[in-house]
């Protein structure tokens, strides 16, 4: 596979960190190439790279690739030359915002095309946007200038227009938009990449607790909140230190906290503004509290807490969005509002140094499982799934642009008729996106998922028990490729493979087919076994088999028990080493109805 990987590049823009780790781990498996376009100071990579905002013709070449990837946030200068290339050539958007309200403030507003802006308000979200919109060029606060209002407003229609698939950070960001737009979203993590540096445990010359809040300084990263317990608190305010890093001081909110600390004397409180990588990563090795209150949530995830979390800092922010998401041993939440929670948990870090260090033990535990590597693989099997789609995708894109023709407006009646027929034809589709896996046969189509598929799970913990075949990509070039008369089946979600079942033997001339089933070893416990059992099972029959055997091994308790309770029995024993100590082979028989 060809993947075109637009993104920003720039040493200021943490996509552009995102986007150098998360390529060098996909160009492991496929060919990437990336599209660039901002003039800013570009982090170095070994890819091959196209500055596309200098040259505009360079587009004509997104033909040669199998896949296009945009990544867009929320700032017109790093993200809106990559919002009008995704209008050339469709493919997977990467949502790294919940409001792209800014984006098109500045790409259209501030751009001298308001109307651009006004048309889109009002096409989305009917005559309430339209007002809105209004409001805005007739002098009031802009929407974009409201955390409310832009989420209530976000444009990520007007971003997802075309797409083929959509990517997000977290679970709850997954849901509003499957609320929003009808296709594919796949739900990721946001990967941890360590920079070399070993963080070490903060330590202060005058015995103060350090706390630390990275990011843009705006309203929503609720600095005001701990700055007013502090001044509540002047005991506690004696024993910490407080540094705020991130540009946005010059902002009416980094002037309102700015004034805030001045007029009641504290002190230890410091806004550094913008500072370079090196200089970030000093302070967050020092730190000993890390203060990451998000409120109201305006990104999909977050990549300084996941920064943080990996160098094992303890962490403390509010219960909402990607935050609550996080295992609750790895970080210190409290409710968003709960000004007497904000400050009874903050006092207990600072006052609790094993706690803090409970903490960020576990956060780093946590976060070593969120690597590049892992990212790059679910994205794969994501862009798998999202093919699928492109049919139904593109057949709703031929309606809607038909019905607009037509001039066909909201109110019209038959909308509703036709908004049922849609929805029919991709419910089945739909359900995929839900935690219930979708579950069918393998085909051709499905070589590379497979192959992703049986390197991941070519371990221990799983090849102990199966072993049929290598778990290796030649495997899965022969299953997919050359099954013959035997069949193999796999359960999905959102696109990934996460089990693996076979009604095999067909082809060396037996009556009898083996059936065997193996799960990913990141979804054990989730039911999936048991779910593609039944369906393989089913479907024997269909197959025109009148019976179906297994072996087992006696160790393999767990799933001996769930063949008895699905009616094989069993009708030979056979003493073996297995694993390197005595154990049984057990060869199973279930008579299928016919």
């Amino acid at each position: 596979m060809k993947v075109a990987w637009f993104t920003p590049l720039s040493t200021r823009s943490a996509v552009g960190e995102f986007s150098l780790h998360v390529t060098t781990a996909l160009a492991e498996h496929c060919t990437v190439d990336l599209w660039v376009s901002d003039h800013d100071v570009h982090r170095q990579t070994e890819l091959r790279t196209f500055l596309f905002g200098d040259d505009p013709a360079l587009l004509h070449r997104l033909a040669q690739y199998d896949l296009a990837i945009y990544n867009l946030g929320n700032n017109d200068a790093f993200h809106g030359t990559i919002y009008d290339a995704s209008r050339l050539r469709p493919g997977i958007v990467v949502l790294h915002d919940r409001s792209y309200q800014h984006l098109f403030a500045e790409h259209w507003v501030l751009a001298g095309d308001a109307g651009q802006y006004h048309e889109r308000m009002e096409v989305l979200y009917g005559e309430e946007g339209a007002r809105r919109a209004a409001d805005d060029l007739g002098g009031a606060r802009p929407v974009w200038e409201s955390d409310a209002d832009a989420l209530r407003y976000p444009l990520v229609e007007e971003v997802l227009d075309r797409a083929l698939g959509a990517v997000v950070h977290s679970a709850d960001h997954a849901h509003e938009i499957r609320r929003r737009w009808f296709g594919p979203v796949g739900e990721l993590f946001l990967p941890a990449y360590p920079n070399g540096d070993d963080a070490r445990p903060g330590e202060r010359d005058d015995g103060r607790v350090l706390l630390l809040t990275l990011g843009r300084v705006n309203r929503n990263k609720q600095v005001h909140r701990v700055l007013e317990i502090l001044a509540d608190d002047p005991e506690l305010a004696g024993r910490v230190e407080y540094v705020i890093v991130g540009p946005g001081l010059d902002g009416s909110y980094g002037r309102e906290v700015a004034a805030f600390a001045r007029e009641h004397g504290l002190d230890q409180v410091s806004f550094l503004g913008y500072q370079p990588d090196g200089v970030v990563d000093q302070l967050l090795a020092e730190a000993d509290i890390c203060i990451n209150l998000r409120y109201p949530p305006l990104e999909s995830g977050s990549a300084s807490l996941i920064r943080q979390l990996e160098v094992g800092k303890a962490v403390l922010g509010f219960d909402v969005g990607a935050f609550a998401e996080i295992p609750a041993a790895a970080m210190a939440k409290v409710p968003p509002g709960d000004g007497e929670a904000l400050e009874r948990v903050l006092r207990q870090l600072v006052d609790d140094p094993s706690l803090r260090a409970a903490l960020g033990a576990t956060a780093a535990g946590y976060a070593a499982t969120l690597t590049p590597q892992r990212y790059a693989e679910e994205l794969l099997d994501l862009a798998d799934y999202t093919a699928s789609w492109e049919p139904v995708v593109r057949t709703v894109d031929l309606i809607a642009d038909e019905l607009t023709l037509l001039g066909a407006g909201r109110a019209l009646p038959a909308l509703t008729r036709i908004g049922h027929e849609v929805g029919v034809l991709v419910s089945g589709m739909r359900d995929v996106t839900s935690s219930q896996p979708l579950l069918r046969a393998l085909g051709p189509g499905d070589r590379d998922v497979l192959a992703r598929f049986l390197e991941r799970n070519d371990v221990p913990e799983v090849t102990v028990h199966f072993h049929p075949f290598p778990m290796t990509s030649s495997s899965a070039e022969e299953i997919v490729l050359r099954a013959g008369d035997d069949w193999y089946f796999g359960a999905f979600i959102d696109g990934r493979l996460v089990g693996l079942s076979m009604l095999r033997g067909w082809n060396e001339g037996f009556d009898v087919p083996s059936f065997g089933i193996v799960v990913d070893h990141g979804s054990f416990g989730q039911g999936i076994g048991s779910l593609l059992t039944d369906f393989t099972l089913d479907r024997a029959p269909w197959l025109g088999s009148e019976r179906v055997r297994l072996s087992v091994y006696a160790s393999n308790e767990r799933a001996r028990r769930m063949y008895l309770s699905r009616g094989f029995e069993e009708i030979e024993r056979e003493p073996v080493t297995h694993n390197g100590s005595a154990d049984e082979r057990i060869l199973m028989l279930k008579e299928l109805k016919q």
